[in-house]
C-alpha cells in the first residue's frame, strides 16, 4: 500500500441512534446517555424552581431614569393619567395630542 497504513475512519463505538417522527417529518438522532439525561434533569428543575418563585413573586419594579416621564391610570378617574417625572407626580389630560395638567 506504498507505505501508508490503512486507517479505519468507523468510530469505535458507534452513538445509539433513534428516529423520532413529527406528523410527516422523521429526523434521526443519538440517544443521549444516561448522565445526559440526569445532567439536563437537574439543570431543568433547578430552572423551573428559578421561574416558580419568580411567577409567585407579585409586580414589577421599575427602574425611574432622570428626566423620563412615566404615566398610570388615574384611579377612578376615566382619561386621566398620573405622570411621574423626576420624583414629582401630577394628573395630567390628553389634549389635542398634548398633555395638560389638570388643577
Amino acid at each position: 500500500m506504498n507505505g501508508r497504513t490503512k486507517t479505519s475512519l468507523r468510530a469505535k463505538v458507534a452513538p445509539r441512534r433513534k428516529k423520532i417522527t413529527f406528523g410527516d417529518v422523521s429526523i434521526w438522532c443519538d440517544v443521549p446517555s444516561e448522565a445526559d439525561v440526569k445532567r439536563n434533569a437537574s439543570e431543568g428543575k433547578a430552572v423551573f424552581l428559578r421561574l416558580l418563585k419568580a411567577l409567585q413573586t407579585p409586580g414589577v419594579d421599575l427602574e425611574f431614569k432622570k428626566d423620563v416621564p412615566y404615566f398610570h391610570a388615574a384611579p377612578g378617574k376615566p382619561g386621566y393619567l398620573i405622570r411621574t417625572l423626576n420624583g414629582n407626580e401630577e394628573t395630567v389630560v390628553l389634549k389635542n395630542g398634548e398633555f395638560v395638567v389638570c388643577e
